[in-house]
């Protein structure tokens, strides 16, 4: 018989994770509907990837010009529609008026327009209302006291790419995901309160660290509770033989094709007793292996 790889339609998957002959569901999507997916789904075995709040961390001893350039490119590419899309952003305070400027003048360089244009650096998001909902952090961002550096403006699906400081931590533009072309750059005097700021959020996907001292940078790498940690990079990279995924509600598994191999196979165990008074048995990778004394 034929086997379907797509159906869709009302009610669709409701009837598939629901169904017993299920045994495993995978998901990319959002926390609350991961909810309603498991609540569904009963006991079964669910792996989701869930989104990401990604910070980046810029060090006293970082290239400045190499770590803007990578910020404007991993907060801005697919106008920030991307899980690993760089949305925060901590610079020692010795780099920080340096790595704003860059980062704004590179920010400004870019060109929102159709994506059949190639000329186009930053396209439309997936719906106007999309881009009513990211305008309207901004703005709730803006009345909290926040600097627009650059962009900040809406029309139709379209959203500026927008450079934010001076953002307090409640607004949503830091505690949530973003989903859009929008960066907040905030400064740190010593490197605990940037891994501090970096963790406190609900999501941990991955995170960036720029510096010169490799120390350094394992050290924070340690602290940092995300499923991936690169140095001298953004967190806007992913590599598909890595086990990919983060912690917290970022999500549950991880891909990559060999991990999402292991992810989505069971072991079975076969043990014979054959009889042997003195033989013991051993269950090694779901075979057995015969030891004697």
């Amino acid at each position: 018989g034929r086997i379907a790889a797509i159906v869709t339609g009302p009610g669709v998957s409701e009837a598939v994770v629901t169904d017993p002959r299920v045994d495993l569901i995978s998901f990319t999507g959002g926390p609350a509907t991961a909810d309603r997916i498991a609540s569904a789904a009963g006991a079964k075995k669910i792996l989701s990837e869930l989104g990401g709040n990604n910070a980046t961390i810029v060090c006293a001893d970082a290239d400045a010009a190499a770590a803007a350039k990578a910020i404007v490119a991993g907060a801005f590419g697919v106008a920030g529609q991307n899980c690993l899309s760089v949305q925060r952003v901590y610079v020692h305070t010795s780099l920080f008026e340096q790595v704003l400027d860059l980062v704004t003048a590179g920010t400004r360089e870019l060109r929102t327009g159709p994506k059949l244009d190639r000329s186009t650096d930053v396209g439309p998001l997936i719906s106007e209302a999309e881009a009513r909902r990211v305008e309207e952090w901004v703005e709730e961002a803006r009345a909290a006291g926040a600097t627009v550096h650059t962009g900040g403006t809406r029309k139709n699906a379209y959203y500026e790419p927008t450079v934010l400081t001076d953002v307090p931590s409640e607004c949503q533009v830091i505690r949530d995901e973003v989903f859009g072309p929008v960066v907040s750059i905030l400064p740190f005097i010593e490197v605990r309160d940037a891994v501090f700021e970096a963790n406190n959020t609900e999501f941990g996907l991955q995170a960036g660290v720029f510096t010169q001292s490799i120390d350094l940078a394992l050290a924070i790498a340690e602290k940092l509770h995300v499923g991936a940690v690169v140095i001298n990079e953004t967190s806007d990279v992913r590599i598909d033989s890595m086990p990919f995924g983060g912690f917290k509600k970022s999500g549950v598994g991880r891909e990559g094709v060999r991990h999402a191999v292991r992810e989505m196979t069971e072991p079975k165990n076969t043990i014979i007793n054959l009889g042997e008074s003195k033989a013991r048995w051993q269950v090694l990778g779901g075979l057995t292996e015969r030891t004697t004394p």
